[in-house]
């Protein structure tokens, strides 16, 4: 008798302004994942912006608005890129001539279908706090938030954290600090913000990782890679390896489909 797969992860990558790199985060965990013998599936929900197709040179001819105004059909929204199966939500600003209870039903039903396929799927969550970070928030079953050391970002996601623990006080959070001077840097980064959740919040949140920044993650993005294509062992490819393997420890653990309710 066979045995049922198991049903995939979904995470939100997530951010409360812009600049903090949380594409990267989500192409090259994604690929360090699928390295790992796991099927990853991405959604590139950045509406109008999307950026994760670019930053692989991966070509999208169709994305979702396609398949609801009938000009694909589903499966030509799954594409196949060397490193994961890659969803992109629009590729420009015509999502605003779209219903929007129709899109979210149809990025549900996209949802559901990949976690019967897949391992993990990682929603590249726009910034901010409009009605498609809820979206993502909401269906996954627990969001990173891509933390950088500079106050207006810290600011800007702890107010997006703040709110969503009013509606959902257990919702699962986990931390990964980016574009980080050193990873001594990165862990005060995230003690740092720790501490304000722990003080205003009563909220503890783990800390899965951080990304140096070096000269191999701006090669990455010019040469439109993900950083496992470096022949160099550098401090951004190991902490990446590691935030996959802290990825994969995860499952089971920390996430867990709880009824949020964001949305």
């Amino acid at each position: 008798m066979n045995e049922q797969r198991k049903e995939g992860i979904v995470s939100s990558i997530s951010s409360g302004k812009g600049g903090v790199g949380k594409s990267f985060v989500t192409v090259n965990l994604a690929s360090e994942l699928g390295r790992k013998g796991k099927k990853v599936a991405v959604i590139d929900a950045d509406m109008g912006l999307s950026n994760v197709a670019t930053m692989i040179n991966q070509d999208t001819p169709f994305s979702v608005i396609d398949w609801i105004k009938g000009r694909a059909d589903l499966t030509d929204v799954y594409q196949k890129s060397p490193y994961f199966t890659l969803v992109t939500v629009s590729h420009d600003l015509m999502h605003n001539t779209i219903e929007q209870n129709l899109l979210l039903n149809a990025l549900d039903q996209i949802v559901d279908e990949l976690r019967s396929s897949h391992d993990y799927i990682l929603i590249d969550s726009p910034a901010g706090a409009g009605s498609m970070v809820f979206w993502a928030l909401d269906s996954a079953d627990y969001a990173n938030l891509i933390l950088i050391d500079e106050p207006s970002a810290i600011s800007d996601i702890y107010k997006l954290s703040k709110y969503v623990l009013q509606v959902s006080p257990q919702y699962p959070f986990c931390a990964i600090v980016n574009m980080a001077e050193s990873a001594d840097h990165a862990i005060r980064v995230y003690e740092r913000f720790n501490e304000i959740m722990n003080t205003f919040q009563d909220y503890s949140l783990p800390y899965l990782g951080g990304i140096e920044r070096d000269k191999a993650v701006s090669n990455a993005i010019q040469q439109q890679l993900p950083l496992f294509k470096s022949h160099q062992n550098t401090a951004s490819k190991l902490a990446l390896i590691k935030l996959a393997e802290q990825t994969i420890l995860l499952d089971g653990t920390r996430a867990s489909r709880v009824n949020k309710n964001i949305v």
